[in-house]
């Protein structure tokens, strides 16, 4: 009896353990090519993963601009991320510089100047961080775009760049 009940487990063990099957074959393989291609950001730009591993953008992001040239609308999307970046970055310095001359009129006049200055300055800053934040849109939808494209296209040609 004891015997009977052991070759009965084991046979349900045998049977109730199946191989991989197609679909697992190319879920794995689907898995691969996600982990291998497809990339993100990480911190604050100055650097994206691809394949497991950190690399760095690159000066005005050239590494990762080159990462678009699989995907012609994700490119197209970066290239509008770098403009409001860069309308964004020339905001933040009008800010500070308003800011400064408000600081530097203080001395001299005195009054109520100093506070045009700095609130001029502040909406300026608001403006710049509201572009700011479509730029970071833009980039996150270039991402999923160019990780569409990755995912999408022959495997069997290969990365278009690889990061050294």
């Amino acid at each position: 009896m004891k015997q009977l009940f052991l070759l009965i487990t084991a046979l349900f063990f045998f049977f109730s353990a199946g191989g991989q099957t197609q679909a697992d074959f190319r879920s794995d393989s689907i898995r691969r090519v996600y982990e291998r291609e497809t990339i993100f950001m990480m911190g604050n730009g100055s650097r994206y993963v691809k394949g497991g591993r950190a690399y760095l953008s690159g000066w005005n992001q050239v590494n990762l601009r080159r990462e678009f040239e699989l995907s012609p609308e994700g490119s197209a999307e970066f290239n509008r991320y770098r403009k409001l970046k860069t309308i964004s970055s020339i905001l933040q310095v009008v800010s500070l510089g308003t800011t400064i001359y408000g600081l530097a009129t203080i001395n001299k006049r005195g009054g109520n100047e100093y506070w045009t200055w700095w609130g001029i300055g502040l909406a300026v800053s608001l403006g710049g961080a509201v572009v700011n934040g479509q730029a970071q849109n833009r980039l996150q939808y270039a991402l999923w775009l160019r990780n569409r494209d990755a995912m999408s296209r022959p495997q069997d040609r290969g990365t278009l760049y690889v990061p050294r």
